[in-house]
């Protein structure tokens, strides 16, 4: 497995495990991890930039959940069709990985 991917790898797996990841990121997330399982052929370049993305991405759904844990019932960020931070970087990452 190429070195980028495993890093990758590596980064994804901390983001699963932690518990920011109960809800808000978790489609995302799995979505991400789909595009992971093809990108092999991927260069380091883009590699790089995904990781370093997904690294920020977790930082973003971790403050986003304590955020959302004490946002008051009318706040936009409860509303179903919102879309937080973290997610939009996480589309950013699966985007990524995806594209030729």
């Amino acid at each position: 497995m190429h070195r980028y991917t495993m890093a990758l790898c590596a980064s994804l797996t901390l983001l699963c495990v932690t518990p920011a990841q109960a809800n808000h990121c978790a489609y995302h997330l799995a979505n991400v991890q789909t595009a992971l399982s093809f990108a092999e052929s991927l260069d380091s370049n883009r590699l790089t930039a995904a990781g370093a993305l997904l690294e920020e991405a977790s930082k973003a759904c971790q403050q986003e959940e304590t955020q959302m844990t004490y946002a008051s019932l009318d706040s936009p960020m409860l509303a179903p069709d919102y879309v937080s931070v973290g997610q939009s970087m996480l589309i950013d990452v699966k985007n990524l990985l995806s594209s030729e």
